[in-house]
């Protein structure tokens, strides 16, 4: 039976993104309601720890912990093959501002893993195995399921509805020694993301949207590592105002709002679940971010427009936008188009819209109908999208305004 989410229209309008100005981390040792959680994090993009709990029934918390409390990677071996191809960054190896990754066999992975546990030496390249998609990989054991705080998701919805071309999914695993990091970054696409320690201890490091001028180069690129004693001797550095380390311990889940910047170390050997997300509450930034790249690109390719036709430019930015950003401006409309017509067939009572088990409420549908119907607009009237959806935004429109 599925668990039911539901928003307060009354207090939970749709509303243009705010950076907000945030003093404090919270964190939440009791649980709230859905429609409290909602309204006080998820609308109003504040971050927050939930502590040990909100998982405790998962069976990753049982499984994937061995007898001396580390990460048992002879259970995570049981359930992948030895050949299966995982995605591994290679901390101690920067490339532009990221690191390194490359694509290793499963069983390369627990050899370096074991080699790592075996050795007294501290000088061993840390390796994180991250962006794993092992819901997708491993579909025939369940390993945990998403909080209904976080079960809002268009994005995973649309990603895995029976008809997509190619399954995939923003759901992740990370596995990762002492010592093993991710760069100062902001989430895909502006998005929200949750991130679950099945086992282990991670170190984050978060600033607010508004202190990113502090944190950029002189090209405008978010910095590499705010820990490196060379960038925090940098001028700009001692402008920032707001910066929230958290600790973030086996049994927690933190989640980190839309265009929150964040760096994060794993203190001890961890395994992570990590979901990235959007829904309307954020739809707004996630439009801005998908336009603004779109900018950047038509600024980069100008000189091809010579001689192109409109709709010819507007293929050209469109798929130049898809290999750069991962989402063109089209299949931002293909996702709004899918979760919307789910919406209104569900305030037409002929199908009841669900995500990992928790059913939204006619109210939730209509919360996202509106947002919806915000971000095609938002997306008509600017003055640089692309024109080829223009017709496709319009019929949108006529079916979805009469519903809310």
């Amino acid at each position: 039976m599925n668990t039911e989410l539901d928003v307060d229209l009354a207090t939970s309008s749709v509303r243009e993104f705010e950076a907000g100005v945030e003093s404090s981390f919270d964190v939440l040792d009791q649980p709230l309601s859905y429609v409290q959680f909602f309204h006080r994090y998820i609308l109003s993009n504040r971050p927050c720890l939930l502590k040990k709990g909100l998982i405790e029934h998962w069976s990753s918390r049982k499984d994937w912990i061995d007898g001396a409390g580390n990460p048992n990677m002879d259970f995570i071996e049981s359930l992948v093959p030895k050949h299966q191809m995982v995605p591994v960054s290679m901390c101690d190896t920067q490339f532009f501002n990221s690191q390194k990754c490359e694509e290793m066999k499963m069983q390369e992975y627990q050899d370096y893993w074991r080699k790592l546990c075996s050795s007294k030496s501290s000088t061993v390249s840390p390796k994180y195995l991250k962006d794993w998609h092992f819901y997708r990989d491993c579909p025939n054991y369940k390993a945990y399921e998403t909080p209904e705080y976080f079960c809002s998701d268009w994005l995973n919805e649309f990603c895995e509805r029976d008809e997509a071309p190619q399954k995939d999914d923003y759901r992740f695993v990370y596995i990762g020694p002492a010592g093993s990091w991710t760069p100062l970054h902001f989430d895909v696409f502006g998005s929200f993301s949750w991130s679950a320690n099945i086992v282990g201890q991670k170190h984050w490091i978060l600033f607010p949207p508004d202190e990113k001028l502090h944190l950029c180069d002189p090209r405008g690129q978010l910095l590499y590592d705010v820990e490196d004693s060379t960038t925090r001797g940098l001028p700009q550095m001692s402008q920032i105002r707001r910066r929230f380390d958290v600790i973030q311990n086996e049994g927690d889940v933190i989640f980190v709002p839309s265009l929150w910047i964040h760096q994060v170390r794993n203190v001890r050997p961890t395994i992570s679940i990590n979901h990235n997300w959007f829904n309307g509450a954020n739809i707004s930034v996630i439009v801005e971010e998908i336009l603004a790249a779109l900018k950047d690109v038509q600024a980069e390719i100008q000189d091809c427009r010579v001689g192109s036709s409109d709709q010819e430019w507007d293929e050209l930015c469109e798929k130049v936008l898809k290999g750069n950003h991962g989402m063109s401006v089209g299949d931002l409309i293909c996702l709004l188009e899918y979760v919307g017509k789910r919406r209104v067939q569900c305030l037409e009572g002929t199908i009841q819209v669900s995500f990992d088990g928790r059913a939204l409420t006619q109210n939730h549908c209509t919360f996202d109908l509106i947002a919806i119907v915000k971000a095609l607009k938002h997306i008509q009237t600017n003055e640089i999208s692309p024109k080829i959806h223009s017709s496709t935004i319009a019929k949108l429109l006529t079916r979805f305004e009469p519903k809310i």
